[in-house]
């Protein structure tokens, strides 16, 4: 038990222990998450056509992988799926095109 490593290492620190023959890494599901949070009060953030453009202009899957090294899953709302009410929520699409469009219709063109 003494030569076991317990305890939380950054998911870039993985590679390197899978690496050697002599080391098992061992991975579980967490709560950890990353989240970009909308304050209504600024404005154009109280449009609800610019934080639906947002959503749909953020390639989750992409950022999933990147920022947690292909370990990650993308989430469709405010819950991971380990937590209950985290599965089966229908998040936005990644669709740039479709977030131009509501961008524009709400008077922010992208340039």
């Amino acid at each position: 038990m003494k030569d076991r490593l317990r305890g939380f290492i950054f998911i870039s620190g993985c590679g390197v222990l899978e690496k050697d023959e002599n080391k098992k890494v061992l991975s579980e599901s967490s709560v950890r998450q990353h989240m970009l949070i909308f304050s209504l009060k600024r404005p154009g953030m109280d449009d609800i056509n610019v934080r639906r453009a947002i959503n749909m202009a953020v390639n989750r899957g992409d950022l999933a992988e990147k920022v947690m090294s292909g370990s990650g899953i993308s989430a469709a709302g405010p819950f991971p799926e380990v937590l209950p009410y985290g599965s089966g929520l229908k998040g936005y699409e990644y669709n740039v095109e479709e977030a131009k469009k509501l961008l524009d219709d709400a008077a922010y063109a992208i340039r």
